[in-house]
């Protein structure tokens, strides 16, 4: 029986698309739906060994660039609560922020919070392009022992 059901996305066109596909079905099937978005980490060398040379990038710099790219994630996870809400109001429909490896976290929150289904685009916003799907959606493929539907 499936009565939860986790969304990772990532603001990208599949990852919507498989928003919409839960929500039809979580409908059908009277199930939660949560709304999970990671916000990947960003590592860069940030200090130079060489005295008097100052790195091209500062602590301050990736504090901000973190910020911003957090901000983003906020929003992608705003839009689809309010484009869940509008398309099924009388869904129970929540969202959740995290950060860190999107792949693992999407298998750890699976497998700790007991969700019956994941569904997830079958790529996302990295760019790279991998021969079927993507490096994210193959991870969690990969190590996730819930049934995962993916959406092209």
């Amino acid at each position: 029986m499936i009565k939860r059901i986790l969304v990772p996305i990532d603001g990208s066109e599949p990852s919507n698309r498989a928003l919409d596909y839960a929500l039809d079905l979580a409908e059908e099937l009277d199930a939660e739906v949560v709304i999970l978005s990671v916000v990947p980490p960003v590592i860069l060398p940030v200090f130079s060994e060489e005295p008097g040379i100052t790195p091209i990038i500062t602590p301050r710099d990736i504090d901000r660039y973190n910020s911003k790219l957090r901000a983003t994630f906020e929003n992608v996870l705003t839009e689809a609560l309010a484009r869940a809400r509008a398309k099924k109001p009388n869904l129970r429909v929540s969202t959740k922020l995290l950060e860190g490896r999107p792949a693992d976290k999407i298998v750890e929150v699976a497998e700790r919070e007991g969700f019956d289904l994941i569904i997830m685009g079958s790529r996302g916003l990295s760019g790279l392009r991998e021969l079927l799907l993507g490096s994210t959606t193959r991870r969690v493929a990969d190590h996730c022992t819930k049934p995962l539907l993916i959406i092209k």
